[in-house]
């Protein structure tokens, strides 16, 4: 899918284009106005004047044709000449007359008591708002320029009289110096439509317009800016999304976009935005016609939308690439700093931790000497300060280094009493700490991946073994039940009442199997019901001897019996207790030596009351004590006996539900159990 803007983006960026191309336009208007807004009248701007100038020219140029004519009729200069130069003093004078200009003149000798020529009246010409002079020479070439003529308007409503002096004696003659008194109508004259009359138009237009272009252009300005704002806000929203898909300009490389984006600004700014303001002002000097002042505003207008929207994108491009989380990686610096500061932290961590401490603990040391050796220097202070940030600095480190250990040994306790789902927070721990900090945290994910699979294995063996214990109880009855009939039946044959007599034997070690089963399988996993009561195990102790000695005896076992005076109360479920008890004496019968002593102790001591079963073993026992207590273990390899190895993990099971112990130990051939439950009071 090719990546591009949205369109609530494009919307935005094509209302803000316009805003700033509007902005410019105005911008641009206001621009050519102000030099009218700064002037005091329309008749005291640089235009006027240079205006004026050539009006004067002008007049100057007629009065040298007058000069002329009137010499060609002194010196009798054919007709044709004098009929040429008559026709052009004539459209000159139709030029200057009031009703084709605003511009006022007189023309007077030098001592201003002779007027020679003027083209209005005397209350029109004291209707000018300032009266300009000049002075003419006889002979003087008039270029007809207006600026950068060679002479001077003096405005101080009479001629200079050093400067008729002057004049006097380089021409010699009085009669060949002329003075002109001109002017233009201060208020606008309805007639005429001449170049003073457009410049009054325009003063008008622009003094009028130049506070309305000047807010128009803040308005506009504001706008865009705030629509520019507006794409910032979505672009950098849209940036953060999952599946936001970058345009070409946020995934290439930030330095190129911006060297490209700066270039345009730099261009538009440093060159075509002087220029333009030149032709501005170059307008406003000098009046003319062309066809390009129109449209400086509009060119103002595309420089400000060019100059914008390059600034947009700049800004748009870092805000995509900061909400993104790519303003490193798509940077060539960015990159760079990023290997360096890889290769830097390799070639660190390469460094022991001891050197690099002596390292810092050397750098320390040779400020110090330099900050003492610099007491009586200027540069006392700044040592100082570098002494102090260094300290400062290594100071902190070691607050975080002691923080984060302590975060670490917090951490492993924890873990190590049993939490194994707890996680050190590593963040902002210095780079040893935290990967001895990761390392704990894989040990204990590790740990309780071990134990879960371990609980997941006990409890599915468990429910395989409840299962096929309870799969096993409908054939096994089956058997029994027919084995039973058997024994009823009248069989004369011995071998077959011996094989009946085997069927129920085995039959009946197989349904104590099958139960044996099913309770180790409920007391390991705790389904078991517990009703803990204050129970005598002492007569308890006393009724499984009744119970089995017969057994005991016959298996040429000996009991000795250690009881203290008087009664020995338990908190325990008696049916549970029982069976523990019973699996005791069971095992001795079981694997005891024949004519040897079982010795049965049971004492008090600080809450407990413990019961102690010892007796020799038949066989030699090579098997550690946590081995026997597993299931289907048995302390002879032969398994030649009738034991099923669940006796003793069935009896740990029932004590650890009880709330007791159960603990076994091995000595040569001597076997003991210790049963520990707590005592009632």
């Amino acid at each position: 899918m090719r990546a591009k803007l949205r369109l609530t983006e494009r919307i935005t960026a094509l209302v803000m284009a316009l805003l700033f191309c509007l902005s410019g336009v105005f911008a641009g208007n206001a621009l050519m106005a102000r030099p009218y807004w700064n002037s005091p009248s329309w008749q005291e701007t640089i235009r006027f004047e240079n205006l004026l100038h050539s009006y004067i020219d002008r007049t100057r140029i007629l009065l040298s044709s007058c000069v002329q004519l009137q010499k060609a009729r002194e010196e009798s200069t054919s007709y044709v000449e004098r009929q040429q130069l008559e026709n052009s003093v004539k459209d000159q004078l139709k030029e200057l007359s009031p009703e084709q200009t605003w511009f006022r003149f007189e023309i007077k000798s030098a001592d201003g008591k002779t007027s020679y020529y003027r083209n209005a009246n005397t209350d029109e010409a004291m209707a000018v708002q300032n009266i300009y002079y000049a002075i003419f020479r006889k002979g003087d070439r008039v270029p007809g320029e207006g600026i950068g003529s060679d002479y001077n308007i003096n405005q101080h409503g009479r001629v200079d009289p050093d400067e008729i002096e002057e004049e006097i004696e380089l021409s010699g003659d009085p009669s060949n110096l002329y003075v002109i008194e001109c002017g233009v109508a201060a208020k606008p004259v309805s007639g005429p439509r001449d170049l003073f009359s457009q410049l009054y138009q325009t003063d008008l237009r622009n003094r009028q317009g130049y506070p309305k272009w000047m807010s128009e252009t803040m308005f506009f300005l504001s706008a865009g800016g705030l629509c520019l704002l507006v794409l910032l806000v979505v672009s950098g929203r849209r940036a953060m999304e999952k599946d936001y898909a970058p345009l070409w300009i946020d995934r290439t490389w930030l330095e190129p976009v911006l060297l490209f984006f700066l270039l345009i600004e730099w261009v538009s700014i440093m060159w075509l935005l002087p220029w333009l303001v030149g032709q501005m002002k170059d307008f406003f000097l000098i009046p003319n016609d062309h066809w390009l002042p129109p449209l400086l505003p509009w060119c103002m207008g595309g420089l400000a939308v060019v100059t914008g929207v390059t600034g947009a994108a700049i800004l748009r491009t870092v805000v995509v690439r900061f909400c993104a989380h790519t303003i490193r990686t798509c940077t060539i610096v960015g990159c760079l700093l990023k290997k360096l500061g890889g290769l830097i932290r390799r070639c660190v961590s390469a460094i022991p931790l001891l050197w690099r401490g002596g390292v810092v603990l050397l750098v320390l040391l040779c400020l110090s000497i330099a900050m003492l050796r610099s007491l009586d220097s200027r540069i006392f202070i700044p040592m100082f300060l570098l002494w102090l940030a260094a300290h400062t600095g290594v100071l902190i480190w070691l607050c975080m280094w002691s923080i984060s250990f302590h975060r670490l040994k917090e951490g492993a306790k924890t873990i190590a009493a049993g939490n194994l789902n707890h996680q050190i927070d590593t963040g902002k721990m210095p780079r040893e700490l935290r990967e001895h900090g990761e390392t704990l945290n894989n040990i204990s994910q590790g740990l309780s991946s071990a134990v879960d699979e371990k609980t997941k294995s006990e409890r599915f063996k468990a429910e395989l073994i409840t299962n096929v214990s309870h799969d096993l109880k409908t054939p096994l009855t089956s058997i029994l039940n027919y084995v039973g009939l058997l024994k009823t039946t009248d069989q004369q044959d011995p071998r077959a009442l011996e094989y009946i007599e085997v069927l129920d034997r085995k039959s009946q070690r197989l349904k104590k199997l099958t139960e044996d089963l099913v309770e180790a399988s409920k007391a390991s996993t705790g389904v078991l019901s517990v009703r803990r009561e204050k129970i005598s195990l002492s007569q308890l102790l006393s009724q499984a001897m009744g119970e089995w000695e017969e057994k005991l005896n016959d298996c040429g076992l000996t009991v000795v019996t250690s009881l203290p005076e008087g009664e020995t109360w338990v908190s325990a479920d008696g049916r549970h207790l029982w069976r523990v008890i019973d699996n005791l004496l069971s095992n001795c019968c079981k694997y005891a030596m024949e004519g040897t002593r079982i010795y049965i102790d049971l004492s008090r001591s600080k809450g407990n009351v413990s019961l102690s079963v010892k007796n020799v073993s038949r066989e030699q026992l090579n098997i550690p004590p946590e081995r026997l207590m597993e299931r289907f273990v048995r302390g002879e390899a032969s398994r030649s006996t009738e034991g099923s190895g669940l006796g003793l993990s069935i009896a740990r099971s029932l004590t650890e539900l009880q709330g007791g112990t159960f603990e076994l130990s091995v000595d040569g051939d001597l076997f003991k159990a210790v049963v520990t439950l707590p005592q009632a009071g």
